[in-house]
């Protein structure tokens, strides 16, 4: 019994290892977020990265507009 009780434990120790992270919302102020993007302006990127930068720069514009 015990071996098994120890196979059990770690596959669930496993499972919360490898489970989604969370979300937390931070708030940024309207100079932080006008820092990020400044440097994702004068950043390069590769190719694999051109949609999630799009999308991510997208959403801290939104943000960004709020707060005018």
């Amino acid at each position: 019994m015990g071996l098994i009780s120890k196979v059990k434990d770690n596959a669930k120790a496993n499972a919360k290892a490898n489970a989604k992270p969370e979300f937390s919302f931070i708030q940024l102020s309207q100079e932080e977020l006008s820092i990020i993007l400044e440097l994702i302006k004068n950043s390069n990127f590769g190719g694999n990265m051109i949609d999630a930068l799009y999308h991510l720069t997208a959403k801290l514009q939104k943000e960004y507009h709020k707060g005018e």
